[in-house]
């Protein structure tokens, strides 16, 4: 910044109090303070003499809102320039702040985010054994978590697993004598948005694509365990999986 903008101002007449009696002292006392005023008078006087006035009030008015638009541009790069380390700290703390009360606070998913996500997650194989214990062992192995029983009526044709909004997801197929089911694990989820109604075994109940399905949370796990079938039906499967009358 240069040592001369008070004199610059005091010569525009834009000093007031003991900014203006400061600047004034400072002339009376430096040579090069007096030529610097001289020169910015002489400059004044030759704008005032040689500008032609203004015959367009519309296009002053436009240039002079557009130097009000430079000046606050150039106010703000250079508060950023200044604060840019301070603010990209702030905006780290922000976004992890955000997971932690997301993950603390019950993140959500809705029944189409499950049905959108299905068909993009990788497929795996059916474990080799039909046995019920076998296959409760398998159901704990790929979705990372204890599964108190496995009712003998329903087997395991496969799955796929992957991610969605960052949480882990993994779709179990089952089949048993009426037909086809999917079972679903979602991680760190607290909440399926759109289950609103509740069973007095404790599942919420929702649709899936216009397919009935009854859904659970433990601790910071959600399950949806859907199919062609009535609620109840549902509802007897997925309390023998969840290991509870």
């Amino acid at each position: 910044m240069s040592d001369y903008l008070d004199i610059h101002a005091l010569a525009d007449g834009q000093l007031d109090g003991e900014d203006r009696a400061a600047a004034e002292a400072r002339l009376r006392d430096c040579e090069r303070s007096q030529a610097e005023f001289r020169a910015v008078q002489g400059l004044r006087e030759t704008l005032q003499s040689k500008c032609a006035p203004i015959t367009c009030e519309d296009t002053w008015r436009r240039c002079q809102g557009r130097l009000k638009e430079i000046e606050r541009t150039r106010r703000v790069e250079s508060f950023v320039g200044r604060y840019a380390w301070g603010l990209c700290s702030v905006f780290v703390i922000t976004i992890m702040m955000a997971a932690s009360m997301n993950r603390m606070g019950g993140a959500s998913m809705s029944t189409g985010d499950v049905a959108r996500a299905s068909s993009t997650l990788i497929p795996f194989a059916a474990p080799r054994s039909q046995a019920p214990d076998d296959q409760r062992k398998w159901l704990e192995g790929v979705m990372n978590g204890p599964m108190p029983t496995q009712p003998e009526s329903v087997q395991v044709i496969g799955g796929a697993s992957g991610m969605i909004n960052g949480h882990k997801m993994v779709r179990v197929n089952l089949v048993d004598s009426i037909g086809t089911m999917a079972f679903f694990l979602m991680e760190d989820v607290q909440r399926i948005a759109d289950a609103e109604s509740t069973t007095k075994r404790g599942f919420s109940i929702c649709k899936l694509n216009g397919t009935n399905a009854v859904g659970w949370t433990e601790g910071n796990r959600s399950f949806l365990l859907i199919g062609e079938r009535p609620i109840d039906d549902l509802e007897i499967i997925a309390t023998a999986i969840r290991g509870r009358n």
